[in-house]
């Protein structure tokens, strides 16, 4: 996954001639064309309620392995 940077300060901003309304709150990439051009807008993302990585339980035996019952 990308990183992403979040909007600070909303703003009309023109980026390789197309005029683009940003708002705070928006993400966006951090290699954007906009980020570059106007990094002053953007910041850091942070989570009010930071996510648990949650582990996947594998579906079927590999080879060789017992499954338990």
């Amino acid at each position: 996954m990308a990183d992403l940077v979040v909007v600070k300060q909303a703003g009309t901003i023109v980026v390789d001639g197309v005029i683009q309304n940003v708002r705070e709150g928006e993400l966006f990439e951090a290699d954007h064309p906009a980020v570059t051009k106007f990094s002053y807008l953007f910041g850091p993302v942070s989570l009010r309620f930071p996510m648990k990585r949650r582990t996947v339980e594998q579906a079927t035996a590999a080879p060789g392995e017992k499954r338990k019952r």
